[in-house]
C-alpha cells in the first residue's frame, strides 16, 4: 500500500518531503490551513484572499512501504507479502542512521524520474526477497529469492510474484516472474526484457498476466506470465498506480494538462482475456486529498481509498442505489476513523476493509512483528435508519457478486476447481513424458 501526499517544503529552498513523512506533514498542514482560513477577513476581496494550497498526487505501488530502511515491504495484500532485506554491502559507504536508530541506506545515485514526477529509486548490491503466499500451503508457501540488481518494484498475486529491475550499464530493464506452483518443475521463473529506453513506473501481477506501465511513452504493456505479449496500450496521462484481480486490471492515471490546486485522476478497468475496457472515467477524491490505495475485494470489487479516509467502490452491475442504470459509478462505502491516519489497508472481503494498525499517524507498518488487522465494515452514508442502509449495501454486494460470476471476471468455485484439476493433469502428463523420454 503506498501513501501518497502533497509535496511540502520547510522554509525557502527546503527539500521536498515524500512518503510517510509527507503524509504526516499533510495532516498538520490541513489543520494549519483551516486555522488560517478561520482568521481571514470575510470582507476581503477575492484578490486579497490567500491562494489555495496545491495538492500533488505522487505515484505509488499499493502495499509498498518506504525504501529508506533496510527492511521494507515491496507488496502486501490479500495474496501475501513481499519483504525485501538489503545486506550491509548493498550500498558500500552509504550507511546512515535515522533518529530512532534504524539503519538507512542511500539509493543508487542514478535517480529515476519523468519530468520530476516520480522518485522511484533502485539500489546496487546484494539482498533477498522473502515471498510469503497467504493462500498457499506446504513448502511453496514461503520462498526466499535473491533480489535482482537494481530492484525497483514488486507485486504479488495468487501463487505468483513479479519483480522489476532497472537497467544497468545501458542494458534494458527487465521483469522477473516467479511461480509458486509452475507448470513445469524445470522452470520456476520467467524473465521479460523490455525495449531499450523504457522505464517501469508501475507493476502488477495476477493469476494469468503481468502488467507494467512504462515511461517516457506512457505504454501499458500486458504479458502472459511466461513473457508472451498480450497487448500494448498508449495512455494519455502519467501513471499513479495499478491493481489486478484474476482477469481484471485497474489502472489509475493523472489527467493530462490539469493545472488545478487538487489532483484530477482518471481510471480504466480492463478485462484482459477479452481485451476490452469495462469502465473508464474520473476517479472522485475528497477535497484537498490524494489517492492513497487501490485494490480489489475478494469478490473482485474495485476499491479506492483517499488520504481523507473515504473508501469508494466501483459499482459494475448497476441498480440500487445508483441514480443511473449505467455501470462505472463510484460509491462511498466506508469512512475510516481519524481519516485512516493510523490504519494501513491490506485486503477487503465480505463487506469489510482489513487494515494493519499503525503506531503513529501517517506511519508505515514495520517488517518483522506480527501486525494486528482491524476490520472496518462497509456502510453506505444514506442517512436514516441503519438497517435500511445495511440492506441496500448487502443488495449491492450481492448483485456485484452475481454479475462477477456470470460475466466470468470472478470464477465460480466449481469452475476454479475444474481449472486447477486440468492444470494438475497437464503437469502430470508432462512428468510422464519426461520419464518416458528418460
Amino acid at each position: 500500500v503506498g501513501s501518497t501526499t502533497a509535496d511540502s517544503t520547510e522554509g525557502t529552498g527546503g527539500a521536498a518531503k515524500s512518503g510517510p513523512a509527507a503524509y504526516a506533514a499533510s495532516l498538520g498542514k490541513a489543520v494549519a490551513t483551516q486555522a488560517a482560513a478561520a482568521v481571514v477577513d470575510p470582507t476581503a476581496s477575492e484578490a486579497e484572499k490567500p491562494p489555495p494550497t496545491a495538492v500533488k498526487q505522487q505515484p505509488f505501488q499499493p502495499g509498498a512501504t518506504s525504501k529508506e530502511l533496510r527492511r521494507f515491504y515491496l507488496a502486501w495484500n490479500d495474496h501475501g507479502t513481499l519483504k525485501c532485506s538489503l545486506s550491509s554491502s548493498a550500498a558500500p559507504g552509504s550507511e546512515q542512521k535515522s533518529q530512532n536508530g534504524d539503519e538507512k541506506i542511500r539509493r543508487n545515485s542514478s535517480s529515476r524520474s519523468v519530468g520530476g514526477r516520480s522518485d522511484h529509486s533502485s539500489w546496487s548490491g546484494t539482498g533477498r526477497v522473502v515471498v510469503d503466499y497467504s493462500r498457499e500451503r506446504g513448502p511453496t508457501s514461503v520462498r526466499e529469492l535473491r533480489a535482482p540488481e537494481g530492484l525497483v518494484h514488486g507485486s504479488i498475486g495468487p501463487g505468483v510474484c513479479a519483480l522489476s529491475a532497472a537497467g544497468q550499464c545501458r542494458r534494458p530493464e527487465s521483469l522477473v516472474v516467479h511461480m509458486a506452483n509452475p507448470w513445469s518443475r524445470d522452470r520456476t521463473s520467467f524473465k521479460h526484457i523490455l525495449p531499450v529506453g523504457e522505464t517501469v513506473e508501475a507493476l502488477v501481477v495476477s493469476r494469468h498476466f503481468v502488467a507494467a506501465f512504462t515511461s517516457p511513452l506512457r505504454y501499458l504493456r500486458v504479458h502472459t506470465l511466461t513473457g508472451v505479449p498480450l497487448s500494448v496500450l498508449s495512455l494519455s496521462g502519467d501513471v499513479v498506480c495499478m491493481a489486478a484481480s484474476d482477469d481484471l486490471l485497474l489502472c489509475v492515471t493523472s489527467a493530462p494538462g490539469h493545472q488545478g490546486p487538487e489532483p484530477y485522476l482518471e481510471y480504466d478497468l480492463f478485462g484482459v482475456s477479452a481485451k476490452e475496457r469495462l469502465a473508464t472515467g474520473g476517479l472522485p477524491l475528497s477535497p484537498a486529498s490524494t489517492l492513497r490505495w487501490i485494490g480489489f475485494s475478494a469478490e473482485a470489487l474495485p476499491l479506492a481509498l483517499d488520504s481523507a479516509g473515504v473508501l469508494r467502490a466501483l459499482a459494475l452491475s448497476g441498480g440500487t442505489p445508483l441514480l443511473a442504470p449505467a455501470a462505472g459509478q463510484w460509491l462511498p462505502v466506508a469512512d475510516l476513523p481519524e481519516g485512516g491516519a493510523r490504519l494501513w489497508p491490506v485486503r477487503a472481503e465480505r463487506g469489510a476493509l482489513h487494515c494493519a494498525e499503525l503506531q503513529k499517524a501517517g506511519g508505515e507498518p514495520r517488517v518483522g512483528p506480527l501486525h494486528k488487522l482491524q476490520e472496518v465494515r462497509f456502510s453506505l452514508p444514506l442517512g436514516g435508519e441503519e438497517l435500511v442502509a445495511e440492506k441496500v449495501l448487502q443488495g449491492l454486494l450481492s448483485e456485484h457478486l452475481k454479475f462477477a460470476i456470470e460475466s466470468g471476471i470472478l470464477p465460480s468455485r466449481a469452475r476454479q476447481a475444474r481449472t486447477n484439476k486440468r492444470k494438475q493433469g497437464l503437469a502430470d502428463d508432462q512428468s510422464a513424458l519426461r520419464v518416458r523420454a528418460y
